[in-house]
């Protein structure tokens, strides 16, 4: 989010932005664009904003982690739970959405579903430097592209369904969507922004799952966890 880091995007960067349905957003931008999506994004993460949603989270996740202790549920895919927890939180705390609406829950679930279709490796174009293979894998790629963006225009459809429903306007949250709205952001950029946003949010969740398997294989380590919590 720095500025020296946003004053010049590689051809790739630039590239990728283009070629792939919802990939444009804050961190595939710089100069002019850059700024506009910072100033509209930035007051969702000022500490006042966040202070206000700390007993929140923490209700929240100490709910989860109780819940998932006490299932009997052996088949739990404990990253798709964890996911479903990023969800809960991001969901009215970033978006400002109310997950017991009907289409709420399906704009979440379409930003999940995309996220979970760019994790295919065997597509993905953004590794480090070019291999001349993937040339052979031209038509799977194609395949992955169209398929991302029938999956932007469902997202892009269910959000004009939320703000024409008029959710937006009383809401009186700090939410990206409004500050984008009221930024002038038209349909198609206010769909890729909240699309990258939570592209970028959702590294939370790889980070608190693959924290949970190490401390899994280090019991030790999570001793001293507890610990150093109780003593905090």
């Amino acid at each position: 989010m720095s500025r020296p880091h946003t004053q010049f995007r590689s051809n790739t960067y630039k590239f990728l932005s283009g070629f792939i349905p919802g990939a444009p957003g804050i961190l595939f931008k710089e100069g002019e664009p850059w700024q506009k999506s910072l100033k509209a994004t930035m007051p969702v993460f000022t500490k006042a904003n966040i202070d206000q949603y700390i007993h929140f989270i923490f209700k929240k996740s100490t709910s989860f982690f109780n819940d998932l202790s006490t299932s009997n549920n052996e088949n739990n895919d404990l990253f798709d739970d964890i996911s479903n927890l990023g969800i809960s939180l991001i969901a009215p705390l970033g978006f400002g959405l109310d997950l017991n609406i009907k289409e709420h829950q399906k704009l979440m679930n379409i930003l999940k579903e995309y996220k979970l279709t760019t994790m295919n490796t065997d597509v993905r174009l953004d590794g480090f430097g070019f291999d001349p293979k993937i040339l052979f894998k031209f038509i799977k790629i194609i395949k992955f592209r169209n398929n991302l963006k029938l999956q932007v225009n469902n997202l892009k459809f269910t959000l004009n369904q939320i703000i024409n429903s008029g959710y937006f306007n009383v809401s009186s949250s700090k939410n990206w969507v409004n500050l984008l709205l009221e930024s002038d952001f038209n349909l198609d950029e206010l769909t890729n922004e909240i699309n990258h946003i939570y592209g970028a949010y959702t590294a939370i969740d790889y980070i608190v799952f693959m924290g949970i398997i190490e401390l899994s294989k280090h019991p030790e380590w999570l001793t001293k966890l507890k610990t150093e919590a109780s003593i905090a």
